[in-house]
């Protein structure tokens, strides 16, 4: 009825406005990194702003990534990531993207619902934008395992690539919105670690 598709919708809205509340980055008993919702970026805190990401509406990126295709782990070929770096020595606080698309589709080259790579590039910060594994390959909780992965395996190479990694954060969109809020609110949950994907020694 048309009752039951209004509250369906109501609850849909309210469902992915507490997602938005929580899928920014992760809790400071997991990361350490602060996250203040007024701060100027470029000063060690990410500025969250909702909107479609942290510039609010344009394209996800008008840069190629620094380095494609990373693999942060070995059972599919969908567990890789792309990682863009600023200009700069470092190391570089870092913003991990998690694509959304429903868990069926969207990629780390598009960011599905995401956008402000360039802001956060001019603005000091690096940024990861990850794939994992969709529905259709293998059922949950793969995808969170696959997102755990990728930050343990950014934590374990942070010198390598000029990261600094106590200052990690993530932002996620749809899908990838609940990731991130799984991320900040799972730390240390065994079953959801996915600690056979390696760098076990890393917080996820």
């Amino acid at each position: 009825s048309r009752t039951e598709g209004v509250l369906l919708t109501m609850k849909s809205v309210f469902f992915n406005l507490i997602t938005l509340l929580i899928a920014v980055p992760w809790l400071a008993a997991c990361t350490g990194l602060t996250v203040t919702p007024q701060a100027e970026p470029g000063q060690g805190e990410l500025s969250v702003i909702p909107g479609g990401g942290p510039s609010g509406g344009a394209a996800f990126s008008s840069v190629a990534p620094t380095f494609t295709d990373l693999a942060y782990a070995d059972q599919s070929d969908t567990q890789k990531l792309d990682l863009y770096l600023p200009e700069g020595d470092g190391p570089f606080p870092l913003v991990i993207m998690v694509h959304g698309g429903g868990f069926m589709f969207g990629d780390k080259a598009d960011g599905m619902g995401l956008t402000g790579v360039d802001q956060l590039l001019a603005n000091g910060y690096a940024v990861s934008s990850i794939n994992y594994r969709l529905s259709g390959e293998a059922q949950y909780p793969a995808q969170i395992h696959d997102a755990k992965a990728a930050v343990r395996f950014l934590r374990a190479h942070a010198s390598e690539y000029k990261l600094d990694p106590a200052r990690f954060g993530a932002w996620g969109a749809s899908a990838g919105g609940n990731l991130v809020a799984l991320l900040g609110t799972t730390c240390g949950v065994n079953e959801l670690e996915g600690v056979e994907l390696g760098n076990a020694d890393q917080s996820g």
